[in-house]
Parts: structure tokens; C-alpha cells; sequence
């Protein structure tokens, strides 16, 4: 991949006058601009290493939601509901708990369910606010110089950000000789315009696979190893929308049997 200087927002962001959001913008995700980039005309990738600042990455790594909390308000999980009571039993056993499952909350739609630290408050305000979305489309029409009247085509109320867990990945007894458990799915991001995803691996996780890959018409294009505080961001070209001859998905390599779950935000608009 080729180094590539997005934008320079940062003098726009520091001379802002907004005061409040000067003291949130060191939340913003996408603040190293010496990036590595994957460009072309229907797409374009970016591999963001250490994305934000230790000091913020290891805040918010602390203070984000347990897989114990995602588990049991996960919309889709229908176990944690009606078990909901009896967590202290049920979940520290993994009776209900899938193996190698992906558990997801958004976290905006949980904010008023779920006390959530200053951090993770303060991340939200940020991301959801006219500033944050008015740099992001700025990244978005560098890419894509040729596009105008981006924001006409991209709008901030489709925004979602959800923290993710994939579960420890276990085996039944009767699975012990098997080498290795796959989690990959395919998934249609056709109809999206921007998908981010920060990598939030903990110092002791010693687990191997889930990497992220990213195809397009079945090809391959790219796989980033998970790894502490790395963010990845695809800008889907709008042109494809009309034209339809690209199919890009991603997924997540296979993880080997461990103890750690694999945790992640993801971002899409």
C-alpha cells in the first residue's frame, strides 16, 4: 500500500469555536493523516495504525462495554433475555453463551439503557455531531474528487456505531481433534458508503486469526491483521450504487480455540 496525506482538517478542528467540541475532537478516529491507502476508482481503503492517542485508545478501551454487557442487551440474543436473572450462574459457565458468536450493541440506541463512562459519552457526542460528519465527508470527497454535492448522497442520520464481541471460541468434547473453528461470514456492503472498524485487542490476548478481509466480486483485496488500536475505513465509491458492478463483502479469518473474546467498533453511514 501506498502512504497517502488525507485532508488536513486538524487547523479547521483546533481553530473551531465551538469550545466543546475542540475538547472532544481528540476522540475523533480518524486523526493520523500519514496512513496507508488503498485507492482506486471504485473504492478506496485506509489502515489507520495507532488511531487515536495512547492515552485516549487506552481511556476508552477501559471504560467501553464487557462482552457480560453486550451479551445481555443484544437485541438479537433472545437466551440473555430470558436468562437474564440468573447471569451470575448461566453466563460465568457459557451454558448459553454460543462459541465463536458475534455479539453486537449499538451504542446509541443504548445510551439511555446503560450508564455508560464519560468516554464512551463523550466518543458518541463527538461521532454524531455536524463536525465530525462535515470532516468525515471532507476525507470522503479527497478520495473522490470527481463526486459533487457529496453530502446530497451521504447522510449523518444513517449513522451507527456499534461495539462488537466475538465470544471465546470453545469446543464440545466430541470436537477436541478439531484444529480450528471458522467465523467467517459474508456480507453484502453494497448499500453502504463508509464502513469503519477499530481493532481494540487487549495487551494479554494472545489468540491467533480474525483477521479482516475485504473482497470485491469474490477477489480478495486486502486482509489487516487484528491488532490493538488499528483502524480500518472503507469508502464505498456512490457511483457503484448506480452501476452495480462491484460486490464487495468482508468477513473475519478463522480464530483458533482461546480464551479471549475479540472486540471491536464498528462504524457505517
Amino acid at each position: 500500500m501506498n502512504k497517502y496525506n488525507i485532508v488536513n482538517i486538524k487547523n479547521e478542528l483546533q481553530n473551531n469555536s465551538n469550545s466543546r467540541y475542540n475538547l472532544l475532537q481528540k476522540y475523533f478516529l480518524i486523526q493520523n493523516y500519514d496512513i496507508n491507502i488503498i485507492k482506486k476508482d471504485d473504492y478506496a481503503i485506509l489502515v489507520i495504525n495507532n488511531a487515536l492517542p495512547e492515552e485516549i485508545y487506552n481511556l476508552v478501551s477501559n471504560d467501553i462495554c464487557s462482552l457480560k454487557d453486550v451479551f445481555l442487551n443484544d437485541k438479537n440474543n433472545k437466551n440473555a433475555k430470558s436468562e437474564k436473572n440468573k447471569i451470575n450462574t448461566v453466563y460465568d459457565s457459557y451454558n448459553i453463551m454460543l462459541s465463536n458468536h458475534l455479539y453486537k450493541l449499538n451504542l446509541k440506541d443504548s445510551k439511555n439503557d446503560l450508564k455508560f463512562k464519560k468516554s464512551i459519552d463523550d466518543i458518541l457526542e463527538y461521532h454524531f455531531s455536524k463536525m465530525s460528519f462535515n470532516n468525515v465527508l471532507k476525507i470522503y470527497q479527497d478520495l473522490f474528487s470527481d463526486i459533487p454535492n457529496i453530502s446530497n448522497f451521504i447522510n449523518s442520520s444513517n449513522m451507527l456505531m456499534n461495539i462488537n464481541y466475538f465470544s471465546p471460541v470453545c469446543y464440545l468434547p466430541s470436537q477436541i481433534k478439531t484444529k480450528e473453528i471458522s467465523n467467517r461470514t459474508l456480507i453484502d456492503i453494497r448499500k453502504h458508503n463508509i464502513l469503519g472498524w477499530l481493532f481494540m485487542r487487549k495487551d494479554d490476548d494472545n489468540s491467533s486469526g480474525g483477521n479482516l478481509e475485504i473482497y470485491n466480486n469474490d477477489k480478495r483485496i486486502i486482509s489487516i491483521p487484528y491488532q490493538k488500536n488499528c483502524l480500518v475505513m472503507f469508502f464505498n465509491n456512490i457511483n457503484n450504487i448506480k452501476n452495480m458492478k462491484n460486490k464487495f463483502e468482508y468477513s473475519f479469518t478463522s480464530r483458533m480455540t482461546t480464551i479471549n473474546s475479540m472486540r471491536f467498533l464498528d462504524i457505517q453511514i
